[in-house]
């Protein structure tokens, strides 16, 4: 990676240590405090400004800053992670109502996305590596992928069919 880019400001020690931290506990608090109203109705200013030295106070102590820098992170890549889960579990349990699925295939889905979406983290982070003990495998060819990508495709489609139901009669 080039030195001096765009991301390289962003990893200049002022921005990453400083400028981040900062923004990142002013904007938590004052989030806090606005949602819980814990000053008052209507009270922006004293939020802000309560927000605005909570946020210095962290800058300026060392341990703290470091604590924040350290497991945000970890927290990033978990909030990912989780925006993921329901992103695909949302996908198979559909709207508020309940969708289209039952509720025995969602919880179904929801565990095959969970454990999917959590090894593909152990992979990511390089604990666990079965996808090159899987590759040598010889039914592990690009014909058996395809044909088990449109098996469950399938399947898929069956149960969604087969749960819908008959057509609702329409009056007029």
């Amino acid at each position: 990676m080039a030195e001096g880019g765009v991301l390289g400001i962003l990893a200049a020690p002022l921005i990453k240590d400083m400028l981040l931290p900062f923004m990142l506990v002013f904007v938590l608090i004052f989030a806090l405090l606005e949602r819980t109203q814990v000053l008052g109705q209507d009270k922006h200013q004293i939020n802000a400004i309560i927000s605005f030295v909570m946020g210095l106070i962290l800058v300026g102590v060392p341990n703290a800053r470091g604590a924040i820098t350290g497991i945000i992170p970890t927290v990033a890549v978990l909030a990912v992670v989780l925006l993921l889960f329901m992103i695909i579990y949302g996908f198979a349990s559909g709207t508020k109502e309940g969708g289209i699925l039952p509720n025995s295939i969602k919880i179904v889905f929801g565990i095959i996305a969970a454990v999917t979406i959590i090894a593909s983290l152990l992979w990511s982070l390089g604990l666990i590596s079965f996808v090159e003990g899987l590759s040598s495998q010889p039914w592990f060819s690009t014909a058996w992928q395809t044909i088990v990508f449109i098996v469950v495709i399938i399947v898929l489609i069956v149960i969604v069919i087969k749960s819908a139901g008959p057509p609702k009669p329409t009056g007029g």
